[in-house]
C-alpha cells in the first residue's frame, strides 16, 4: 500500500510547495507594483489548488501513518531491532 502511496504524497507535497510559492511570489510582485486587483486574481486562480493539494498531502500523511510497516523495516526515529 506504501508503494502507491508515498509517491502521491510526495507529488502532492510538491504542488502545495510549488503553488505557495508560486502564490506569494505572484502577490509580492502585484504589491510591488501596486496592483490591487491582481492580488485577489493571483488568490482566486493559484489558492485553491494549492489548498486541494494541501489538503490532500495531510490526508496521505495520515493514511501512511497506519499502513502497515515493512517486515523487518525499523519504525521512528533512532528505533532500534528487538531481538
Amino acid at each position: 500500500m506504501l508503494r502507491v502511496l508515498r509517491p502521491l504524497f510526495t507529488l502532492f507535497v510538491v504542488l502545495l510547495l510549488a503553488g505557495g510559492a508560486l502564490l506569494v511570489g505572484a502577490q509580492l510582485v502585484a504589491l510591488v507594483l501596486g496592483r490591487g486587483e491582481w492580488l485577489s486574481a493571483v488568490s482566486d486562480a493559484v489558492g485553491p489548488p494549492t489548498f486541494i493539494a494541501a489538503s490532500l498531502a495531510g490526508l496521505l500523511a495520515f493514511v501512511m501513518s497506519y499502513a502497515p510497516a515493512r517486515q523487518g523495516a525499523a519504525v521512528g526515529v533512532g528505533a532500534t531491532p528487538e531481538d
